[in-house]
């Protein structure tokens, strides 16, 4: 970030951080879990890859320059992974220590009243997560964004993120 800000093209006060997860999602049911990316049993399972939206959220948070964040396909929560002997998340996305102060919803929390978008979010098996158990899960979201609630859009389904964020600049 500390390069953005001295580039005299841009202003680096005003910066938007997307992150967005390329892979394809897992069904809601899987059939039989496996390996990721192995068809022993009726159907592919993907791996999910949300690093872009952790390293998005984590970004905001340790630089005071970023005034929105937008997130796709991302984790909605860390606990999610150990639900079930199986996750299909990528280790890379792995911080130790992390669920000792807090899931991903607490710190993403701790960004309020900075605009967030979150699209399309997964468990830990990359899984869309229901509208009723995604609200659930970004209790202390939408806890931190209760005197601000048009700065926070969780959502499901394609949509700009680009105008998004370039609106919440």
């Amino acid at each position: 970030m500390l390069y953005l800000e001295q580039r005299p093209d841009l202003d680096g006060k005003r910066v938007g951080l997307w992150g967005e997860s390329l892979m394809p999602v897992n069904g809601a049911s899987l059939v039989l879990d496996e390996n990721p990316l192995w068809q022993v049993g009726p159907q592919i399972q993907q791996q999910g890859e949300p690093l872009g939206g952790l390293l998005a959220v984590l970004g905001a948070l340790y630089d005071s320059n970023v005034r929105t964040i937008g997130v796709r396909g991302g984790l909605a929560g860390y606990s999610s992974i150990l639900d079930d002997a199986f996750a299909y998340v990528s280790a890379d996305i792995t911080v130790p220590g992390f669920l000792e102060v807090g899931d991903l919803a607490d710190v993403a929390a701790t960004l309020a009243p900075k605009p967030i978008l979150l699209e399309d979010s997964i468990d830990g098996k990359n899984r869309p997560i229901p509208g009723d158990q995604l609200r659930g899960e970004l209790q202390p979201l939408f806890g931190a964004y209760r005197d601000t609630p048009a700065n926070l859009s969780v959502r499901t389904g394609a949509s700009e993120i680009v105008e998004w964020l370039v609106k919440h600049l």
